[in-house]
């Protein structure tokens, strides 16, 4: 249990280090011509992301909190997110608007050994408030 929580502690405090917050209010998504028949996205170091969904899970993981969402059209998709999304749960079920931000997580080819010194550049969500 000791070193879960260790394992835990040590992730988020590799989450904290974030580059440039994604507000999806504030970026360009690159579709706003067919926004009526394509859902809203943002991109972020090269990655399209979602910036709404109706919330249908919230897992504490390794590294990242793991959402997982519907979209307005019934499609289903899953981020990593901040540690401390994790704890909106009474957001599930409720259909809410995404930011995102970039992050520093434990690598994957560390196969969760905190002493391995390496880290991966990812996309987590920041913030998610119900839209």
């Amino acid at each position: 249990m000791q070193k879960s929580l260790f394992v835990l502690v040590i992730a988020f405090g590799l989450l904290g280090c974030t580059g440039g917050d994604a507000d999806p209010s504030s970026q360009s998504t690159g579709n706003e011509a067919d926004s009526n028949t394509s859902p809203p996205t943002v991109v972020i170091n090269g990655e399209t992301k979602a910036t709404f969904g109706i919330v249908t899970d919230l897992v504490a993981g390794d590294i990242a909190c793991y959402a997982d969402f519907e979209t307005d059209t019934g499609e289903f998709f899953g981020e990593m997110a901040d540690f401390g999304i994790c704890d909106q749960t009474d957001l599930i079920g409720t259909r809410v608007e995404l930011s995102y931000d970039t992050a520093n997580v434990l690598a994957a080819e560390c196969q969760g050994d905190m002493d391995c010194g390496k880290s991966d550049t990812v996309v987590v969500i920041s913030w998610m408030k119900p839209a």
